[in-house]
């Protein structure tokens, strides 16, 4: 295996992604990879021990020229990688495991901290608000064109209101709304059976009921939709700059209006996305994502990486430390504060969300990029 290989197999292992036999290609390769040379350990100062017994195991001298050794940046990243990935067995994680914790985050005048969880507010066509987590299990209201249902997994579920629809009336078009805080998620099953799942600090508006040639919602923040198929009325999802048309599919859109670009990821289906202030329209294919600025950009993606808040996780696929403090500000309900200039390096790996927030935080620090101190709500980022 050439070290492009190994480079390039590792980080498909770290995105958890290796087959069994690319697995065991890597156990078997692990005693012939160098991550660090020595003159750089020399410089991490006391950070040396914990990255010599961290990376112990991959450390064996590698049959290659000394000019072919990796560069020192691109060993940053990949030592973020695998500080970052819980749970990955024996190969990268077993001593980063123990070394996160016992590396302690700063904290002063510490409130508890916990991960966020399932919590949202439903605003009626009346402008009434009401916390969902209150509700009870049953039958939430009955707006006449809709029964509304908090079902026993705290789903909220849309249901059109048959004994309406059988008289003939054409129910007028009434707007709901869910959103959730931050340290907050929520799925819904809106009235055509879609299924939509929101991130933190997002929100979806839509009618109680579809009527009309077309199923239209609005979406402020992130979602991951599976869209009922209904060739005669197309779902469109309206965003910042965008409008995503399907007849029936399964993609996620990050639209926060504190990231540079909104992204569309398509995992099933066909969607075609069009600008709001222009006429560029593209289609994407199951596998792409479309990011947008000002244009419409579209690449390959692994899909896994765009919908991992959805499967409870963290994905930190080249992200800056930028991208990653708003992620868990968003989830933990947290304040992020900068000092110093804060290294631009990025990181790659994954982890849970429901991990300890001085945990999270523990496993960065440990790549000596980047330090932490927590006071009460706020976490303050250091060089």
């Amino acid at each position: 295996m050439t070290e492009q290989e190994f480079l390039k197999l590792s980080e498909k292992y770290l995105a958890g992604n290796c087959n069994a036999e690319e697995e065991e290609r890597l156990r078997l390769y692990k005693d012939n990879i160098t991550l660090l040379d020595d003159n750089w350990m020399e410089e991490m100062g006391d950070k040396k021990e914990i990255y010599a017994r961290s990376f112990n195991r991959l450390r064996a001298e590698m049959e290659v020229e000394p000019a072919k050794r990796f560069s020192i940046g691109f060993w940053l990243k990949v030592a973020g990688a695998i500080l970052l990935v819980a749970g990955l067995g024996a190969l990268f994680f077993n001593n980063i495991q123990t070394e996160a914790s016992k590396n302690h985050v700063a904290t002063s005048k510490v409130n508890k901290i916990t991960p966020g969880g399932n919590e949202a507010y439903l605003t009626r066509s009346d402008g009434s608000k009401v916390a969902l987590k209150d509700i009870q299990i049953g039958i939430v209201t009955d707006t006449g064109a809709a029964i509304v249902n908090k079902a026993k997994n705290g789903l909220l579920v849309y249901n059109l209101n048959k004994s309406t629809q059988s008289k003939g009336n054409r129910a007028k078009l009434a707007y709901n709304t869910i959103s959730t805080p931050a340290g907050g998620q929520y799925a819904v099953v809106l009235a055509d059976g879609s299924k939509v799942w929101l991130n933190a600090l997002s929100s979806i508006k839509f009618p109680e009921v579809f009527n009309g040639n077309e199923r239209k919602v609005e979406l402020q923040g992130e979602a991951y939709f599976e869209i009922a198929k209904n060739r005669a009325m197309p779902f469109k999802v309206i965003s910042r700059s965008q409008v995503v048309e399907v007849l029936g599919t399964h993609f996620n859109i990050n639209a926060y209006h504190d990231e540079k670009s909104v992204v569309t990821t398509l995992l099933e289906g066909s969607v075609k996305l069009s600008l709001t202030n222009n006429h560029e329209a593209k289609m994407l294919k199951p596998g792409q994502e479309a990011r947008v600025v000002d244009h419409i950009q579209i690449s390959d993606v692994n899909t896994e990486q765009s919908i991992a808040w959805q499967n409870d996780k963290f994905n930190f696929s080249g992200d800056d430390i930028g991208v990653i403090m708003r992620k868990i500000s968003r989830w933990y309900n947290v304040e992020v504060e900068y000092q110093n200039n804060i290294t631009t390096e990025t990181f790659v790996g994954t982890v849970s969300k429901y991990e300890d927030i001085k945990r999270v935080l523990a496993s960065l620090e440990l790549t000596g990029l980047v330090h932490f101190k927590i006071q009460e709500r706020k976490v303050i980022v250091m060089k």
